[in-house]
């Protein structure tokens, strides 16, 4: 039975069609890739491409474009601002590093910027999370979890993310 994964599909040997949608533009391309995480790969650096070549207004595109450590000071600004408690606060800290440095260096080093990341990605870190890190699945991953959609919540409001990843 073959594996099915949102907008790659598998057409024979190496050749791969791809296909997404970036602000009502849609796209569908053959690539060449041995596998299907290079597939994957080559289709969110086409995704970030055309995100990139839209028409957004410049502090949009900046912040689209901002590097990770941008997107934490402005992601713990608003935290502050909304007033959390000083755990939350440490809980946000330690799962943003591992996140988007741990996890990223590891296994994602082609990501540059919070907004390239993909629904992709989080489902690789939960099963980083769990099998690589140790945690457990009952207690700690749900909480995981939890921390994790409020900063990406958080950062679609403050426009370091597109709304299509949640």
């Amino acid at each position: 039975m073959v594996k099915r994964t949102k907008g790659i599909k598998h057409i024979k040997d190496d050749v791969w069609l791809i296909d997404f949608q970036v602000d009502n533009q849609r796209k569908q391309l053959r690539i060449k890739a041995d596998t299907l995480a290079e597939a994957r790969i080559k289709r969110q650096e086409e995704i970030v491409v055309l995100r990139k070549q839209s028409a957004v207004s410049p502090t949009e595109r900046e912040r689209l474009n901002a590097d990770i450590n941008e997107a934490w000071m402005a992601l713990e600004a608003d935290i502050l601002a909304d007033g959390v408690c000083k755990k939350n606060i440490l809980r946000h800290r330690i799962t943003f590093r591992r996140l988007f440095e741990e996890f990223r260096s590891a296994k994602y080093p082609h990501i540059k910027s919070v907004s390239q990341i993909s629904s992709t990605y989080l489902h690789d870190y939960k099963a980083y999370f769990v099998n690589e890190l140790g945690h457990n699945p009952k207690g700690g991953l749900r909480a995981e979890i939890i921390c994790y959609k409020s900063m990406i919540r958080r950062l679609v409001k403050l426009n370091y993310i597109v709304q299509e990843i949640i």
